[in-house]
């Protein structure tokens, strides 16, 4: 590892062998570490992962508790879940690309550095619109966190458990449901809302911290970006937050009393339909519909669901 002065937003320098090197573009490469580095990154990888997933957990499963506390209707309060998943969904997409061009340090420092400024603002400013926008950039933030949190697992790892640190890595961020109804309830008892922000808060900026000071080994970069990858991220980013209001305030709203629901539903369905036209025959798509329709991608869908409804109970 070369130990030079390196920019903030850039990735460590390294030396390594030629088998070391990432074999895909926006992945880092995966140099053999030293035990005390191991436990470093593994460190990291599990708390990056956390509050990736706790972002969503702790407002889920305390949204009765916050409506009060924060002075909300039901209809308001939910929208920020929704408001996570809006935001949270369209930016995995989008980071498979960035990462690839561009790495996902630099990202995930900006939106994470935006999202501890507005979690600080909304511990001196509440309301129904701060929550909002603490919730969208939370979201966006958590995409990042919890890709960044897999690959901290995977260097965690030596050569030869390398696909058990994937499997860690994509299960860390389900922890988050459970761990959150162990505590989220004492922190809501000891000074409302107000606690539960702060503990974000601080999560992110510890997130924040280990990022900034322990790198990962740099990624293999190419340019990935096309211009129809712009319609694509913006019909999938409309359908999906037009879905997402549709779920989360259609068991809340009656649709004949709000008949937005029923327009919104039926908008995102060509949305999505002309989402898949654009990728289906795209040679370089963001979303590969080709390999989602296989049988082992199918198979690995099936085994997440079934995991997430256990963890769930």
């Amino acid at each position: 590892m070369n130990t030079a002065v390196t920019p903030f937003f850039s990735e460590q320098r390294w030396e390594f062998a030629p088998h070391e090197r990432s074999p895909l573009p926006g992945a880092p490469a995966t140099p053999d570490h030293p035990l005390h580095r191991r436990l470093l990154f593994w460190a990291i990888g599990v708390l990056t992962g956390l509050t990736g997933g706790l972002g969503v957990a702790l407002i889920q499963i305390n949204v009765l508790y916050l409506q009060g506390s924060l002075g909300l209707y039901q209809d308001e309060i939910a929208w920020l879940p929704a408001i996570y998943v809006m935001t949270n969904v369209p930016t995995g997409m989008i980071l498979i690309k960035y990462r690839q061009q561009f790495g996902l340090r630099s990202f995930t420092l900006i939106f994470l550095a935006i999202y501890c400024l507005l979690a600080l603002g909304h511990l001196l400013v509440t309301g129904f619109w701060a929550a909002v926008a603490v919730r969208a950039a939370s979201g966006i933030a958590g995409s990042a966190l919890t890709t960044l949190g897999l690959m901290y697992l995977i260097q965690a790892f030596p050569a030869a458990m390398r696909l058990k640190g994937i499997a860690v890595g994509i299960s860390v961020p389900q922890l988050a449901y459970p761990i959150a109804r162990l505590f989220s309830t004492d922190l809501l008892a000891f000074d409302q809302w107000r606690t539960l922000s702060l503990f974000e808060f601080g999560l992110a900026m510890l997130c924040f911290a280990a990022i900034a000071i322990v790198r990962l080994p740099p990624t293999m970069r190419e340019k990935s970006f096309e211009r129809l990858d712009i319609a694509t991220g913006l019909f999938f980013s409309i359908g999906m937050a037009l879905l997402c209001a549709v779920l989360a305030l259609g068991r809340w709203a009656w649709w004949m009393d709000t008949p937005w629901i029923g327009w919104a539903l039926a908008g995102c369905l060509p949305l999505f339909g002309a989402v898949f036209l654009l990728e289906y025959h795209r040679a370089n798509p963001i979303i590969d519909f080709r390999w989602l329709g296989t049988f082992n991608f199918l198979r690995f869908v099936i085994i997440g669901v079934v995991a997430r409804i256990v963890l769930s109970e």
